[in-house]
């Protein structure tokens, strides 16, 4: 792979874009597809195009549409209890029973400033669980974040309930040419997407068709953004 390609996609994968709160990631997208395209633009839902057209256009042009999700699961503030820890639920489907230990960042932004927020996944040791409940699934109310906050009011200083986080599994080159990270369910859809562009752009003279790619939203919510574009193009 390219340098510059495994440089984006990386970027791409280690940049937090839960559902619903892609803009970040999608700026990162749109800032790699925009030198080698026509045109680039984005839908009031936070959807990101960019094309590039036919030598010979006209309204009976065949649009072909590249497209791969931007968003990826993740977690929303639902409640501090008066310990300062945080308990969350689910943006998309989340395995409870396999985060235990994992660290999440949280994008706050108190009083308007940005300010993210680490802390870590925990729940009840096994030796203080009630053993009516061994070998049953946890669930994710059952679970809680610590972020270091002595109390509900630290806690209060740094988080609003609502704000979204994702878990803190940054990409991870692994042997054969291999790649590891969260958030590759679909980032790697939209990374191809870019790419095949970019590839199309390099003999867009003998291109009959318009090709189109996009980076949608929302997808791990309700395949959202697919639907949402699909009429305008």
């Amino acid at each position: 792979m390219r340098p510059d390609s495994l440089t984006f996609l990386r970027t791409l994968l280690d940049t937090p874009s839960p559902s619903g709160y892609e803009r970040a990631g999608q700026q990162v997208w749109l800032s790699y597809v925009r030198p080698f395209v026509d045109r680039c633009w984005n839908d009031a839902y936070g959807n990101c195009f960019a094309s590039i057209e036919p030598t010979k256009s006209g309204k009976d042009v065949f649009t072909l549409a590249l497209c791969g999700h931007a968003d990826e699961i993740g977690l929303m503030v639902n409640f501090i209890d008066p310990n300062g820890f945080v308990y969350c639920k689910s943006i998309g489907g989340i395995d409870a029973g396999s985060i235990v230990g994992k660290r999440v960042q949280f994008m706050s932004s108190v009083d308007g400033v940005a300010q993210p927020v680490v802390g870590l996944i925990g729940a009840t040791a096994i030796h203080l669980q009630d053993k009516s409940n061994e070998g049953k699934m946890r669930k994710l109310h059952e679970l809680y974040v610590d972020i270091g906050a002595k109390d509900v009011a630290a806690a209060q200083a740094l988080l609003n309930i609502g704000d979204p986080g994702v878990f803190m599994d940054q990409s991870m080159l692994m042997g054969d040419g291999l790649i590891v990270a969260r958030g590759l369910d679909n980032r790697i859809g939209t990374f191809a997407a870019a790419e095949g562009l970019r590839l199309i752009a390099e003999q867009r003279s003998e291109l009959n068709v318009r090709v189109v790619a996009v980076s949608t939203v929302q997808e791990e919510v309700g395949l959202h953004g697919a639907s949402m574009i699909a009429g305008s193009l």
